[in-house]
């Protein structure tokens, strides 16, 4: 506030603050920070000096994708991911049990074009996952959810055109809704009993709409912002640092980034023992017109 109240009227920050500038930083505080010095009477007029900006490193490592910037700031490199196995018949997930580290991977937006392959890479590593589908887009990949069905995923609504729900009329709630349910059930049998509210959106309006439809709302509890950072090895970090025994984890399959990064994610979280399961599979029984997590 006080450089805001302060420089200089003519000031363009844009100029000021450059693709330059900001690649000129250096480590100090022991290496717990990165520092860009500004220049004098580039922000403030001269008599007040040289300025330096200081960033907690701890506070910006997971955002960091140079790898030239992560070796400098001592950030561990993500783990790689191991070579994808010789395709195997798919293998049924266990079953969860008392003790078992289970977790649930989600994917929401599809069916897209790299939802085939992650079907493949999912039977690869003998993982079970959710897929929350986007009603218009149903139809038009009809196989693909009928394979998502058929290697036993479990699928969800997504509602049919991704809006805020609570934004919208009851009757056009409804409408979302129910316009999905019937899409994935004429192509494939089954109706949907669980809702991922897109952006996450959900009130007492929405809870209630899937009650009276038997349903429940699932949201997630390890956010990768795969949708943000296109980079498979970032999307790997987070997904494996935020995991723990029954974790949701909400990744999208409409993204390749993100479907290459499920190898690793699996093979990371398989070695820590974990066992993939559907949201189903996680939860068990769920109320209906319930919020999950």
């Amino acid at each position: 506030e006080t450089i805001k109240q302060r420089q200089q009227a003519e000031l363009d920050l844009n100029e000021t603050i450059t693709q330059e500038t900001l690649s000129n930083f250096v480590i100090t505080d022991g290496g717990n920070s990165l520092a860009w010095p500004i220049g004098q009477a580039s922000l403030l007029p001269s008599a007040y000096g040289e300025m330096t900006i200081k960033v907690p490193i701890a506070a910006v490592a997971k955002y960091l994708q140079n790898p030239t910037a992560r070796k400098l700031a001592n950030i561990p490199k993500p783990p790689e991911p191991k070579p994808e196995p010789t395709p195997a018949p798919a293998t049924p997930a266990p079953a969860p049990t008392t003790g078992n580290k289970v977790i649930a991977l989600t994917f929401d937006d599809g069916p897209g074009p790299h939802t085939a392959h992650l079907l493949d890479i999912l039977d690869q590593y003998g993982a079970k996952a959710t897929f929350f589908l986007i009603g218009s887009k149903v139809s038009s990949q009809a196989n693909v959810v009928r394979s998502i069905q058929a290697r036993g995923h479990q699928l969800g609504n997504h509602s049919w055109s991704h809006p805020e729900l609570p934004k919208l009329p009851v009757d056009q709630i409804a409408g979302e809704v129910d316009r999905t349910n019937e899409a994935i059930k004429q192509v494939t049998g089954v109706t949907p009993a669980i809702l991922r509210p897109p952006y996450g959106a959900v009130n007492g309006v929405v809870l209630e709409q899937l009650r009276l439809r038997g349903m429940s709302s699932i949201l997630w509890s390890v956010d990768t912002r795969d949708w943000a950072d296109r980079n498979s090895d970032i999307v790997c970090s987070r997904a494996v640092a935020g995991a723990r025994p029954g974790a949701i984890i909400l990744m999208h399959d409409i993204h390749q980034t993100s479907v290459g990064a499920v190898p690793c994610i699996l093979s990371a979280l398989k070695q820590q023992g974990y066992l993939f399961v559907t949201v189903q599979g996680l939860i068990g029984n769920m109320a209906a017109g319930a919020g999950y997590p």
